[in-house]
C-alpha cells in the first residue's frame, strides 16, 4: 500500500530479475547508479538474516543541483533511490518516494514541472521492473529535466490601464488529495497516450489491409478504431476534472507513448491482427495499473470508466484472437 508519499508496487519476477530488469530500464535512458547498497548481503556479513534488500542510488547532478539551490535541505533526499525487496511471503517488491511528496515537504514548488517529469520517470521505471507485459521498448526518454518548463501559459492581455496581465494556471477545484491528483493526472496522460498511438496504429492497419480476407479485417479495424478514438475524449476530459493538465500535442504524445508504432512499408494481414492484439493486451494491463492507483486514492468516477474501457480492450482482444485463427 501506498502511504505518506511511499510508493510501492509487487513484481511478477524474482528479486534478482527485478533488479536487473530496473538496472536495464535506467541503462536505456544512459543512468548508471552511484551506488548500490545490498542490504541482504551486508547483513549475512554480520552474521544476521535478512530477506534480499538492496537499494539502488541514481541521480543527476545538474537537475539536483538546481533543487538544492532553491532547497538546500533536499539534499538529504538526493541522489534518489529505489529500494527492491523482498517480503515474507517471498513476494518481491519495488518501492520508492514519490518525488511530489517530497518537494511538497522541502517547499519545492517552483520547480513543479521538473518533479513532475522525475516522477513519471521513476513511475516508468517501476512498471517496467515489475510488468512482465512491458518489453525492453517500453521506457520512453523523459523530457530534459535540465529545462525548466512553463508551468502557466503566458497570455499577454492589456488591462483597462494598457498593463499586461497573466492568465492563472488552471487548477480545477478537487476534493482529492494534490500529489494524488499530480500521480494519477501522469497516469491517466500517460494512458491518453497510448490510446492515442493505438488508434493510429489501429487506423493505419485498417487502410493498409490487403488479402482474401480483406473487407472483414476492413471493417473490423474500423470499428475497433472508431471504438479506441470515443475514450480520447473522456480520458482527457477525466483529468482534468481531478485538477490535472493533459496533452497538447502529437510530439507529447510521442515523447510518453509506452505502445510502438509500426511505419512498416508492408505489414501481412496477420501480423497486424497479431500486432494489434498484443498492443490491446498492453493496454489492458497499463489500464489495471492505473485503476490500482485509483483505487489507493479513492477516485471512484475514475475507475468506473476505466473498467468499461478495460472491458472494451478486452473485447477487442477477443476479436483479433478469434478473427486471426486458422479454420
Amino acid at each position: 500500500m501506498d502511504i505518506d508519499g511511499l510508493i510501492t508496487r509487487a513484481s511478477k519476477y524474482t528479486w534478482a530479475d527485478t533488479v536487473d530488469r530496473l538496472l536495464g530500464a535506467m541503462r536505456q535512458l544512459g543512468i548508471e547508479p552511484v551506488a548500490r547498497i545490498n542490504h541482504a548481503a551486508d547483513a549475512h556479513k554480520a552474521g544476521l538474516p535478512l530477506l534480499a534488500s538492496e537499494v539502488i542510488i541514481f541521480g543527476n547532478p545538474a537537475v539536483g543541483t538546481l533543487l538544492m539551490q532553491s532547497a538546500p535541505t533536499i539534499a538529504l533526499e538526493l541522489p534518489l533511490k529505489i529500494l527492491v525487496w523482498q517480503d515474507a511471503s517471498g513476494t518481491t517488491n519495488v518501492s520508492y518516494n514519490q518525488p511530489e511528496w517530497l518537494a511538497n515537504r522541502h517547499g519545492l514548488e517552483c520547480h513543479r514541472d521538473r518533479i513532475r517529469a522525475m516522477s513519471q520517470m521513476m513511475r516508468k521505471f517501476a512498471e517496467f521492473a515489475v510488468m512482465p507485459e512491458l518489453t525492453d521498448t517500453a521506457i520512453i526518454k523523459p523530457p530534459d529535466l535540465n529545462q525548466q518548463q512553463i508551468s502557466v501559459r503566458k497570455i499577454m492581455k492589456n488591462d483597462v490601464n494598457g498593463k499586461s496581465r497573466l492568465q492563472p494556471e488552471l487548477n480545477t477545484p478537487n476534493i482529492l488529495d494534490k500529489n494524488d491528483t499530480l500521480e494519477l493526472a501522469d497516469a491517466l496522460n500517460v494512458l491518453l497516450a497510448d490510446v492515442f498511438a493505438l488508434y493510429l496504429k489501429t487506423k493505419n492497419f485498417h487502410w493498409h489491409m490487403s488479402g482474401p480476407h480483406f473487407r472483414d479485417f476492413h471493417l473490423l479495424l474500423d470499428e475497433q478504431a472508431e471504438q479506441i478514438f470515443a475514450s480520447t475524449d473522456a480520458i482527457a476530459e477525466r483529468v482534468r476534472k481531478i485538477g490535472g493538465n493533459t496533452i497538447r500535442s502529437a510530439g507529447h504524445i510521442k515523447r510518453i507513448q509506452r505502445l510502438n508504432d509500426n511505419d512498416a512499408d508492408f505489414v501481412a494481414p496477420d501480423d497486424m491482427l497479431a500486432e494489434l492484439r498484443d498492443d490491446n493486451i498492453l493496454l489492458a494491463g497499463f489500464m489495471r495499473m492505473t485503476h490500482e492507483l485509483c483505487d489507493q486514492f479513492g477516485d471512484m468516477a475514475t475507475a468506473s470508466l476505466l473498467e468499461n474501457w478495460l472491458d472494451e480492450t478486452e473485447q477487442r482482444v477477443w476479436f483479433l484472437f478469434e478473427s486471426a485463427r486458422k479454420s
